[in-house]
């Protein structure tokens, strides 16, 4: 296998292009009807239009990727996903009782979190999908809405790019709490 480090820090590894271990957060207590619950919740979210930033009000009928994930985890598991800036998410859900993993992306289970940014912007991190299967995932994207993709379809457009410390990362518009911690990391974490 002729593995490519694009840097020591990643926490994933890839063959060309081709992701084959992917950085995802687990919630450990979703039941084993997860993936039926989700798709349950599928028609509801297919006419979803794509607005930045939309209130969690406006769900599922107006949503961006991360309140259309709160709306299914609100929905299908009663799991309220703590809404921040998204480049937060990461630090805050491992605070939640999220499980962060390294898998191989056969090992995608229902309702796995998986952070990613455009491969076209310089961001850490600027967006989530949800897993619906192996290989789909759920996502809401600008100028498409709602949109069900299989995994190398989502990457031809996203990465990861999760640094190893990225789980002490502060969103770069979360000004205030870098002045705190005077700095782009958490200097201590407080369960």
């Amino acid at each position: 296998m002729n593995v490519k480090w694009e840097s020591d820090n990643l926490l994933f590894l890839k063959k060309g292009d081709h992701l084959f271990t992917i950085a995802i957060f687990r919630y450990p207590l979703a039941p084993a009807s997860i993936a039926d619950l989700l798709q349950s919740l599928l028609p509801s979210l297919s006419a979803t239009i794509y607005q930045r930033r939309a209130p969690l009000e406006s769900a599922p009928h107006q949503t961006d990727c991360l309140t259309s994930i709160h709306y299914i985890f609100l929905e299908a598991l009663h799991v309220n996903i703590p809404m921040t800036l998204i480049g937060d998410m990461p630090r805050e859900l491992t605070h939640s009782g999220w499980q962060f993993h390294l898998i191989r992306k056969e090992e995608l289970q229902p309702g796995d979190l998986i952070f990613l940014k455009k491969r076209t912007e310089p961001r850490l991190i600027d967006h989530v999908a949800v897993a619906l299967a192996v290989d789909r995932v759920f996502h809401c994207k600008k100028g498409e809405g709602a949109l069900c993709q299989s995994l190398d379809d989502l990457f031809e457009v996203y990465e990861q790019k999760i640094l190893e410390k990225q789980l002490d990362y502060i969103d770069s518009r979360n000004q205030a709490l870098r002045k705190i911690h005077g700095g782009c990391y958490m200097s201590h974490l407080s369960p």
